[in-house]
């Protein structure tokens, strides 16, 4: 006699080999679904090391968000013959018949697995929750390798400028962007979607570097935003810090689209992100803005002496280095009569020296 699980599924064709996407409740999924032991060498195995942080991670997500929480979808392999029975006159659509001796592999998405294990043990409330589970048939040891690799290298990672963008769950992200919504003509020099603007774009800055200056500028990130009782007087700051920038030459005409961003990339420092967190350094060593009137001595060419060694490096090409901003911070602090710590002191001497 035959035993079988069933689940609900649908049935799909890619390659001209059957395929079946079942819907999974999290307590079937722990308890059926594996992946490969770590101890085995990596040539024998279909996937890479489970990272239990990375597992914790998504647990956490899961118990936090108990009502809005997404997983996509895992993909597995089962080494038995799959049976598909249609529902009615619905070709796709049907029940899915496994046998109970199948060993049903995980090629992509143990981490949500584990995952989704450590939160049922946090919270068994969660075990009839389900999530998406495509299977194929297990072509064998090469193939399932193969399997991962062409999911992993056909899988295309968000920047982090989009990111912090869509996660309107993070505090600090809501907050950079209410910022940027009371400032419209930065706002409208930023890239929300790459890492770094493009060559031609009119964009100066990407949203991710922005965050950095704002995180450097205050000390808020999104890791201590939630400890603050109120974000008021923080965001004043960050308001008057910005106003102030209009003393720097060519500052308000690069905002408000006078130059194209192509040639204040090409032309000026003041376009790039490590000139925006060597401002945002300066603003963390002073609270008395009248200071920041020594901003209107600064030369914003690229090619300006000021810069050379520091982020301007090799004839022309910026840098962005930790360095880069620190030394670049001491220009503008001794410009505008800031004391510098011992760290950027000791680096602008050396950048000095050079």
């Amino acid at each position: 006699m035959n035993i079988n699980y069933t689940f609900p599924a649908t049935k799909g064709i890619q390659a001209g080999k059957e395929f079946f996407t079942a819907t999974v409740a999290f307590k079937y999924l722990v308890r059926l679904f594996r992946f490969d032991d770590e101890s085995v060498p990596a040539e024998l195995r279909a996937q890479r090391n489970l990272s239990e942080a990375r597992a914790k991670g998504i647990a956490d997500y899961i118990l936090a968000n108990p009502t809005s929480y997404v997983l996509p979808a895992i993909t597995a392999s089962c080494d038995k013959g799959m049976a598909f029975q249609s529902l009615d006159d619905s070709y796709g659509v049907g029940l899915l018949q496994i046998p109970i001796d199948s060993m049903l592999l995980i090629n992509d998405g143990q981490h949500r697995r584990k995952g989704i294990e450590l939160a049922l043990q946090e919270n068994p409330s969660l075990a009839d929750q389900s999530v998406s589970v495509t299977m194929f048939y297990d072509g064998g040891l090469l193939k399932s390798q193969q399997m991962f690799s062409d999911i992993n290298s056909n899988a295309c990672k968000p920047s982090g400028s989009l990111n912090a963008l869509y996660d309107l769950r993070n505090p600090f992200s809501r907050w950079v962007l209410d910022i940027l919504d009371k400032r419209p003509a930065i706002k409208s020099r930023i890239d929300m979607e790459a890492a770094a603007p493009a060559k031609r774009s009119s964009n100066l800055w990407s949203l991710v570097a922005f965050h950095m200056f704002i995180n450097l500028l205050t000390g808020v990130n999104a890791k201590n935003i939630k400890s603050l009782k109120s974000l008021d007087k923080k965001t004043e700051e960050v308001l008057g810090f910005l106003d102030a920038l209009n003393q720097i030459p060519y500052w308000k005409p690069m905002l408000d689209g006078n130059m194209s961003g192509e040639e204040v990339r090409e032309k000026f420092v003041i376009s790039h992100a490590v000139f925006l967190h060597g401002l945002a350094i300066l603003g963390a060593h002073t609270k008395d803005w009248s200071q920041l009137a020594g901003l209107s001595k600064v030369e914003p060419a690229k090619f300006s002496d000021a810069w050379k060694n520091r982020c301007v490096v090799h004839g022309g090409k910026m840098s962005k280095t930790t360095n880069s901003v620190k030394s670049t911070a001491a220009v503008l602090m001794k410009m505008c009569g800031v004391t510098m710590p011992a760290d950027i002191a000791e680096l602008d001497a050396l950048c000095i020296a050079l």
